[in-house]
């Protein structure tokens, strides 16, 4: 791994239903594919547009800290999912498994229908380990 963002690429899972998919495109520049239960998110603000491959950007500032950066509303909309990642996961010291954890964000002008409604589609409640997608699964 040649950055701290490549250790976000790959599967993960919450082992109760949520599943993402990482791929790297550049230096800083990802698609992200978010699954439940095997099935793409729909995205009704979207006009439905499932959670396939949808841009994220890996945030570099030293003042602020890193940030990963997912698009859930279109291009600089500010709804964005955020993915943190740590090497092992702290409050269980003897599983030592990396972790991502999920927080939401939304513009200070948001609309608190849609942010409400991302909330509720793709706010992890369980942190993410890495496994093999189902949706990829023969």
């Amino acid at each position: 791994m040649d950055y701290w963002e490549d250790r976000y690429v790959g599967h993960w899972g919450d082992g109760v239903g949520t599943e993402i998919k990482v791929v790297k495109l550049s230096k800083h520049k990802f698609l992200v594919s978010y699954f439940r239960d095997g099935q793409p998110i729909q995205r009704p603000w979207m006009g439905d547009r499932p959670s396939i491959d949808m841009p994220a950007t890996y945030i570099v500032d030293p003042l602020e800290g890193d940030d990963f950066e997912v698009e859930l509303s279109g291009s600089n909309s500010g709804y964005t999912l955020n993915l943190h990642y740590e090497q092992s996961d702290w409050l269980r010291p003897a599983d030592d498994r990396e972790i991502i954890s999920t927080a939401i964000s939304g513009p200070s002008n948001y609309d608190e229908r849609l942010y409400r409604d991302c909330i509720e589609s793709f706010l992890c409640h369980e942190h993410l380990h890495r496994v093999q997608l189902k949706s990829e699964e023969p």
